[in-house]
């Protein structure tokens, strides 16, 4: 179900986009190169069956890096981020998660339509990504209970990402960014025990996946600098094996040196 509003909400902003395309100068006045660093906190639900039929939540710190270089009719960007926690719980249990994912996207200009008599500009482009994740019990360990106390996933997708540039005036802007797994090559640690299930799958694009969605305000008053505060969610899910979903409510701060 999530899969399909990003993927009705891609479509929905891109198909009118090509109206104005003509008309668009160039993506750099808009879509600026720098690099970033970020910082902010996350809420996190997390629900892995392999380990336990119970939703585990809590708050996290959440940091990432970014660098774009953009040119006059596409552009790049290479992102890392980390969400590292030992306090998910349910009720008395607890648990340690660390999820980290890399990100490049190959963004092209698909031009701009018009908002309230303001102009949005668009890039589109494929966003290939890898996203690993870990978790520990905080419990005995030894002996059989090693089986229960880890779990440990990883995507190496295929996906596409939308990005948006709202200007409301020279040093104030709104932004936007969609991005969605299409297909993935999947691993997750299984029972060693279950003989009849493989390690490592190709994933169905409908059932497996990464998914985020990212708004903010940036303000560049202090040109080189660039500041954003903003709001992203981000949501994986497996069903190939056990059961693992992970969700996050992020608020973040942004600082980006242009270059």
């Amino acid at each position: 179900m999530i899969k399909r509003v990003f993927l009705y909400l891609l479509f929905t902003l891109f198909l009118p986009t090509i109206l104005d395309a003509q008309n668009f100068p160039s993506i750099k006045d808009y879509f600026n190169s720098g690099i970033s660093i970020r910082g902010g906190i996350s809420h996190l639900v997390l629900k892995d069956e392999f380990i336990s039929q119970e939703k585990y939540a809590g708050f996290a710190p959440y940091y990432a890096l970014d660098w774009s270089n953009i040119h006059d009719s596409y552009g790049f960007h290479f992102t890392m981020d980390l969400i590292n926690t030992n306090e998910l719980k349910n009720y008395n249990m607890s648990a340690k998660m660390i999820e980290c994912s890399m990100s490049l996207g190959y963004m092209y200009d698909i031009g701009n339509t018009e908002l309230y008599s303001r102009k949005i500009y668009f890039m589109l482009g494929p966003a290939p990504e890898i996203y690993i994740h870990f978790r520990s019990q905080n419990i005995a360990k030894g002996g059989l209970a090693i089986f229960d106390a880890y779990s440990f996933a990883a995507l190496f997708s295929a996906g596409i990402r939308l990005d948006a540039y709202y200007p409301i005036n020279n040093d104030f802007a709104l932004a936007g960014s969609l991005q969605s797994s299409l297909i993935s090559l999947a691993a997750k640690y299984i029972d060693p025990e279950n003989k009849s299930k493989s390690l490592i799958k190709i994933t169905a694009p409908y059932s497996d996946g990464k998914y985020s969605f990212e708004a903010s305000a940036a303000f560049s008053y202090f040109r080189p600098f660039k500041f954003q505060a903003g709001y992203r969610f981000k949501f994986i899910r497996l069903t190939s094996w056990d059961y693992l979903a992970s969700a996050g409510d992020n608020l973040f701060l942004t600082l980006t040196y242009m270059l």
